[in-house]
């Protein structure tokens, strides 16, 4: 089943058929952000008369986008808003035959089944949206593409079967095109731009010998695509992005490409234009108390996040845990009880009368934040084993009580104390019912000091949430070892700084004591938590959480820049040549 969803300028402008772009994910695209924002930056162009969005149904779209296809305000393109139509067309992905699936000997058979018939399914699709018109709206746009030009933006992986069905395309069209007798002239351009996330046959099931003809076919589609393509095909022509140097280098010395023509550019992640800072994170306690505008949004968010229930691993059951825990270390006294003040875990209201005067709450829990996609290339047990330790050194250091007084490096007398700690998992994924059955079953009732949230989150609260944040947590490990997680950019735009499990291309992202740090082992992570959020406080205006390190560190995570200045620097030239190089 397919649906189509466009806008209303799409609509109308449905029989004018001249240059056009096609960002094709065979996936949901809703769960692929870089393609999205990549479809976004095409529409803000103003070169194209209508940009598509094709992939699997399921989550929503970015707000800007999903904006456009609901008839409200999206993305402002240029020279003129008006111009460029957008739709999104959505289909189901192909079913496996049960038999398959039940009997072990034949689910070989059943991955088979599944690339030909998806593979079969995306083909169409394409002809579908890159068939001949023969008719340009003859736009004269300094910066449009060659008229009659379809832009072709595959996201890889999966490899297979994108790269054959890519490569059936082209003589479908040419057959086509023959068969309705169009001249060479009026015969539409194609430009493919092959957006590289990943190796797709490391992330193939099975053993070595499946992976290597994997990796053959991958890299022989790819190679064929490269060469015979705009040999073949004069009105064809292919780019390659990649998210990585590393992995630039890769298709270039292990498939062949970009030998001959200088074809593959790096378009490194960047944070969208929603990943901003959001709450004020001013360690002064000065700073922190002072009402101000933006921490009326923070209450709106928590007072929101509070008020689901969802069990144990709701927002509502962190606060409950962490009001006790407060409750306990202040000698009974609950802050809570104490005022009929609205207050959330971050905020509290300061005018009764009113309902105004928002401010940060004192002794707020330091807020530990990962995204996942809950998948086996993920060790999410590495996360909750370390929360039991940092749990384990809290406990040691501090006991029931909420500081002490130590002596520092200088030979000073500073008070040291510890925040409570809420580790937020956001994400949707084939394990997160196993993971979540172990953390109430075995972890939760065993911490005093940690509790552990797993929402899942609207697309324009992720983003607040992120900003919310006191330090990140990234565990992609990488199934090739030459791609980056993009949601490590995500917080870096909210100036969250991240620890990230150590993997061969991480260093292209992440410096270690610049913007995060690394570890390996769950230990590890776990002392690099304490060590960055354990409050020291040295006679200076009092912090509630961390210290200098992790205030140098959030320092080094902002000024990764956005997207669009990115893509308008890296990707547009690439658009540009490949829409008009002959």
């Amino acid at each position: 089943m397919t649906t189509t969803v466009a806008s209303e300028n799409a609509k109308e402008s449905s029989e004018i058929r001249g240059n056009r772009a096609v960002v094709a994910v065979l996936g949901d695209v809703g769960r692929s952000p870089r393609m999205m924002f990549h479809a976004e930056s095409l529409v803000g162009t103003g070169s194209f008369d209508s940009v598509t969005m094709l992939g699997y149904s399921g989550e929503r779209l970015i707000a800007s986008l999903q904006g456009i296809l609901d008839g409200e305000e999206g993305v402002k393109s240029s020279p003129s808003p008006a111009r460029t139509a957008f739709e999104a067309v959505r289909f189901k992905p192909s079913s496996v035959p049960v038999l398959l699936l039940r009997l072990r000997f034949l689910r070989p058979l059943a991955y088979v089944w599944k690339v030909l018939t998806s593979g079969a399914t995306f083909l169409w699709h394409l002809l579908t949206l890159c068939k001949e018109e023969g008719r340009s709206n003859g736009s004269d746009a300094p910066s449009s593409p060659s008229p009659g030009t379809t832009l072709l933006l595959v996201q890889l992986p999966p490899a297979l079967p994108t790269l054959p069905s890519l490569l059936l395309l082209l003589p479908a069209l040419a057959v086509g095109s023959l068969l309705r007798g169009l001249g060479r002239r009026r015969r539409r351009r194609l430009a493919v731009v092959l957006d590289w996330h990943n190796l797709g046959h490391t992330l193939t099931p099975g053993g070595r010998v499946v992976r290597a003809i994997a990796y053959a076919i991958e890299r022989s589609c790819a190679y064929l695509l490269e060469r015979a393509v705009p040999t073949l095909f004069p009105n064809a022509t292919v780019e390659h992005l990649t998210v990585t140097q590393a992995m630039a280098d890769y298709i270039q010395n292990k498939y062949g490409l970009g030998r001959r023509r200088k074809n593959i550019t790096v378009l490194y992640d960047r944070p969208g234009e929603a990943f901003r800072p959001f709450m004020p994170h001013g360690q002064d306690a000065k700073e922190w108390m002072t009402e101000s505008a933006a921490w009326g949004e923070v209450h709106e968010l928590m007072s929101r996040l509070e008020s689901e229930k969802g069990g144990m691993l709701s927002f509502a059951g962190c606060r409950e845990r962490y009001e006790t825990w407060l409750s306990t270390r202040e000698g009974g006294r609950n802050s809570q009880n104490e005022t009929v003040l609205p207050q959330t875990m971050l905020t509290e209201v300061v005018s009764a009368k009113t309902g105004s005067g928002i401010r940060g709450r004192p002794r707020r829990p330091a807020i530990v934040l990962s995204s996942t996609s809950w998948t086996p290339d993920e060790d999410f047990g590495i996360l909750l084993d370390a929360l039991v330790d940092l749990d384990r050194l809290i406990e040691e250091k501090f006991g029931d009580g909420l500081g002490l007084l130590e002596e520092n490096k200088n030979g000073n007398t500073q008070a040291v104390s510890m925040p409570y700690i809420i580790c937020v998992v956001t994400g949707k994924g084939p394990m997160k019912t196993q993971f979540e059955r172990r953390m109430v079953e075995s972890v939760l009732p065993g911490l005093r000091n940690v509790s552990i949230a797993t929402p899942w989150l609207e697309p324009e609260d992720y983003p607040k949430l992120v900003g919310c944040a006191d330090i990140g947590v990234s565990l992609h490990t990488s199934s090739s070892g030459i791609d980056l997680p993009m949601k490590v950019l995500d917080m870096f735009g909210c100036n969250v700084p991240v620890a990230a499990i150590a993997f061969p291309c991480l260093h292209e992202l992440i410096t270690e004591g610049g913007n995060g740090v690394t570890f390996q082992t769950a230990s590890q992570l776990a002392d690099r938590l304490y060590e960055l959020l354990v409050v020291e406080n040295d006679g200076g205006s009092a912090r509630h959480v961390g210290n200098k390190n992790l205030d140098k560190l959030r320092e080094g995570a902002g000024g990764v820049g956005c997207w669009k200045e990115n893509w308008d620097c890296h990707a547009a030239p690439v658009v540009q040549r490949a829409c008009e190089e002959y």
